[in-house]
């Protein structure tokens, strides 16, 4: 088995990483939500962490080591699963990325 050279390997733990990161400030903006059992938003704070999971269940699923086979799949890591996640969570233009970039940025009030 050929060895990954190590410059992409760590390209592929940063993708890792990158994924994770979007969905760990998902998560944060889901506890930031006033929690008013009346509201909508508090219905969309509680799906948010639930949505995280399912996500992060499916990546989870799609391990592999950087430039091997997905468990999943059976294909070259990182997998068509991964890629589109990643394509859709780093979006610019996707709610997603507007709501968590807007997150991650501290706020004036901090």
């Amino acid at each position: 088995m050929d060895l990954l050279p190590p410059i992409f390997a760590d390209a592929f733990d940063l993708l890792r990483n990158d994924l994770y990161c979007y969905l760990d400030a998902a998560e944060l903006l889901a506890d930031k939500i006033d929690r008013s059992p009346d509201d909508d938003v508090y219905a969309a704070g509680l799906l948010i962490p639930d949505l995280v999971s399912v996500i992060r269940r499916l990546l989870g699923e799609h391990e592999g080591p950087p430039g091997g086979e997905c468990q999943a799949c059976r294909s070259e890591w990182p997998c068509s699963a991964v890629t589109t996640i990643h394509a859709l969570l780093s979006d610019p233009r996707s709610e997603f990325a507007i709501l968590v970039g807007r997150a991650s940025r501290p706020s004036e009030d901090e």
